[in-house]
């Protein structure tokens, strides 16, 4: 088992590992490829769960993280998985203009310059 942090979904206990560098690709760049609120970032929100407990537990599905995550949970799982996983996720105090909106992350700096 990767470890990670404790989600209890349906209740019972899973283990949420680090999102792959490959999930964290997908999720960087829906956010950049898709609007706040829009269907097309939802389903790139539940791509980024599944693939955070698919590394723990393979056999997971789509259908598990739609039956187990509901409107209540989303944010807290979808904080874990972007804390797990490295990336700083947005709080509520932080969404004021020009901040990340709910389900954005950013990517920790490295503290070097792209220049």
């Amino acid at each position: 088992m990767i470890a990670g942090v404790p989600l209890t979904l349906g209740g019972a206990e899973y283990v949420a590992a680090p999102a792959s560098m490959r999930t964290v690709r997908a999720w960087m760049t829906c956010q950049k490829a898709t609007e706040v609120g829009s269907v097309e970032r939802f389903d790139g929100m539940l791509a980024f769960i599944l693939g955070s407990l698919q590394r723990n537990y393979p056999d997971l599905t789509i259908d598990f993280v739609l039956d187990h995550v509901d409107s209540q949970t989303l944010p807290e799982v979808m904080r874990a998985v972007q804390g797990v996983s490295g990336l700083k996720a947005a709080t509520p105090a932080e969404n004021g203009p020009g901040d990340k909106a709910p389900g954005e992350a950013e990517v920790p700096s490295t503290g070097t310059s792209s220049m």
